[in-house]
């Protein structure tokens, strides 16, 4: 069969074949069209500021856990812990919720202090902080950064000189073109400092536990003036995301003491036995997460040894066994930095340091937001 179009419209009529043909084909397209248009509306109707008003004082839903769940990638017993705590507070619409900080975090910190009256077990108070930190990455993704140009005065960067040792350079002050960056006076007086019209990799730490690292240019160093020690460097359009810590972090200052230890074999519970060594060091803990945290020491550990470290929040003994992954020397050389991933941690010492960094404790006066 031909669908050669030859002749006037009057003879393409006269072919039905043909004819049925362009009516379905025109049909088809009018019902795209139509379909395409009303999703628009309808898209552009829930971001509309009435749409949002109207709907985000309403009640939570199922619908809105669902959604939320989704977006956080929540297990099933997450999900049903968020859907616990919706039915029994009935807080606003949570799909809005959780873009005000302090309301979001308000809701899950009455939930923990019901828990910790009904003396939850420590399993499920370990599922509401893996909840809270997984639906508080939706608010983060959403503030991902890609150039130096939106990064406010006192963002702190992390230079590694080719020694090792780690300096944090500050940022002072940001236009598009360039940043110039407060530096220590041991960095601008050594030969480790970054040379001129060279390039050289920096680390910044954004909230939600994304780390980025660019590459930039020193273009010249401003004179000394008042203590202040400035590089001027080139600004980035080419900020790329490293690895998510998996548990928020607190940066604090806390005394602590350890030792090293070698395991050496399992119980019956299949727990590990360390064998402790004989010296007890004394150094304070730089900044904690439920997965590891940093000591500052004046010695050095070499990467690979196993440490079991004890600190103190709030008056609770936190005790936990980890492997150093890295260290490096502060910039005055006087203290090394010990990285520490805990590999045995008991969940109620997890609990003790989530409860603390998200400042779940009424002794802790910190705001919400903490360091990630």
């Amino acid at each position: 069969m031909s669908f050669e179009v030859t002749g006037s419209p009057l003879q393409a009529r006269q072919n039905p074949a043909l004819y049925r043909f362009i009516m379905i084909s025109l049909g088809v397209l009018f019902v795209i069209f139509m379909i395409s248009l009303i999703a628009k509306k309808i898209y552009d109707w829930h971001k509309s500021e009435k749409y949002i008003e109207e709907h985000k004082k309403l009640p939570t839903t199922k619908k809105n856990v669902k959604v939320v769940a989704h977006k956080a990638g929540l297990s099933g017993e997450e999900r049903k812990l968020l859907l616990d705590i919706c039915r029994k507070y009935r807080p606003a619409n949570i799909e809005y919720l959780i873009k005000d900080r302090n309301e979001f975090y308000g809701l899950f910190k009455m939930y923990y202090s019901g828990l910790k009256e009904d003396e939850a077990p420590e399993e499920y108070i370990s599922t509401l902080f893996s909840t809270l930190f997984k639906i508080e990455k939706i608010y983060y993704d959403a503030q991902f950064i890609s150039t130096t140009n939106s990064l406010k005065q006192g963002q702190e960067f992390i230079y590694k000189s080719i020694d090792g040792r780690e300096w944090i350079l500050t940022l002072d002050q940001n236009t598009p073109q360039s940043m110039s960056l407060s530096i220590p006076k041991a960095l601008f007086t050594s030969e480790q400092k970054p040379e001129l019209l060279t390039k050289f990799m920096m680390t910044l730490n954004a909230k939600g536990g994304i780390s980025y690292t660019f590459l930039t240019r020193a273009i010249r160093y401003g004179e000394p003036k008042e203590g202040t020690y400035l590089l001027y460097v080139t600004s980035s359009n080419a900020l790329k995301p490293v690895k998510r810590r998996r548990s928020k972090r607190l940066g604090i200052s806390t005394p602590c003491t350890f030792q090293t230890v070698k395991p050496v074999a399992k119980n019956r519970e299949e727990h590990t036995m360390y064998e402790k060594g004989e010296s007890i060091y004394a150094g304070f803990i730089q900044d904690v997460s439920a997965e590891g945290c940093s000591i500052s020491f004046g010695s050095s550990i070499k990467n690979g040894q196993y440490i079991q470290v004890k600190f103190e929040i709030e008056g609770k003994e936190v005790v936990a066994t980890g492997l150093t992954i890295s260290s490096s020397k502060t910039s005055s050389e006087t203290h090394s930095i010990l990285h520490i991933k805990f590999t045995d941690i008991s969940i109620e010492a997890k609990n003790t340091i989530h409860a603390f960094i998200y400042n779940f404790s009424d002794e802790h006066a910190q705001d919400f937001d903490g360091k990630d």
